[in-house]
């Protein structure tokens, strides 16, 4: 994700989907990667029928790490907003400003990291894998 340091503009990305009766989406993109002084607004929109299933993964990239990119200004929005039949059932907004070289340091927003990903998965069988057994053990063990 290019921006120039002269450019007012962030880069708009925003993604409508709609997944009628019984539909099945693998929403995998590529990693969005955005530059030093990049300014990225994204958006992402999604109506489920009641018996559609999503699995979704959207990654930012905080520069290439491997071509020595430091990223120490710039803008991340990320929103999501999904409805199940109508009703709102996932809304979230990820927000990096500014002085992001120091604000990814702070442990409660990356700890240091320079990659985040949502992963989301939304089908009629949630609910159910849920309430299996395993499900507490996973949640238990936490992050290593």
């Amino acid at each position: 994700m290019f921006s120039s340091p002269a450019a007012a503009d962030h880069a708009n990305i925003s993604s409508t989907l709609t997944l009628e009766r019984e539909a099945c989406l693998e929403w995998l993109t590529q990693p969005t990667i955005l530059f030093d002084q990049g300014r990225m607004r994204r958006t992402m929109n999604v109506e489920v029928a009641s018996d559609a299933s999503l699995f979704a993964v959207d990654a930012v990239l905080l520069g290439r790490t491997a071509m020595e990119e430091v990223v120490r200004t710039g803008f991340v929005s990320d929103a999501r907003r999904i409805r199940r039949d109508g009703r709102l059932i996932y809304a979230d907004t990820f927000r990096l400003t500014d002085e992001l070289e120091t604000s990814v340091m702070i442990p409660t927003v990356l700890a240091g990291h320079l990659a985040m990903a949502s992963l989301i998965y939304i089908a009629p069988v949630g609910a159910k894998l849920l309430n299996h057994p395993g499900a507490a053990k996973v949640a238990a063990r936490g992050t290593p």
